[in-house]
């Protein structure tokens, strides 16, 4: 069985919330209990996205099948290590400079998307700041 470039997309659209810090959020809020696990399981790890992309997978059914098998299983691992890893790492920031830093960088990779010249890094550079200004602002209050 040879890996397809929809393999990869599949693994990153079924990690994307372990990457995001969506599971890290909701790890700290009390919410990643197991009354809540077929929810997070259809709508933040799966989601619409992945399901379109595990259909279109290239190949036989039994090739598929192992595929997004095997795609489902690393974004779990990845879900459990982020929300393990994430519930530490929310003790030490702080959440609401985070949200300014999130946003601001949303905004900015829209406006990249719709074609305003500005640096392509620029998003990751506020994010970057928002963490260490995030840090900064736990660590002194």
């Amino acid at each position: 069985m040879r890996p397809s470039s929809s393999f990869g997309r599949l693994v990153m659209l079924m990690s994307l919330a372990a990457l995001n810090g969506t599971i890290p959020v909701i790890s700290a809020s009390g919410l990643l209990r197991l009354e809540n696990v077929l929810l997070i399981a259809l709508t933040i790890i799966a989601g619409p996205a992945a399901f379109i992309t595990a259909s279109m997978l290239n190949g036989s059914i039994s090739e598929r099948i192992v595929a997004a098998s095997l795609a489902g299983l690393t974004a779990t691992i990845l879900t459990i290590i982020a929300a393990a890893v994430g519930f530490v790492l929310v003790r030490f920031l702080d959440i609401s400079v985070l949200q300014v830093a999130s946003g601001l960088s949303v905004v900015l990779v829209g406006m990249l998307m719709l074609g305003v010249r500005t640096n392509a890094k620029l998003p990751l550079l506020v994010i970057f700041l928002g963490v260490v200004l995030s840090v900064l602002v736990r660590w002194f209050t």
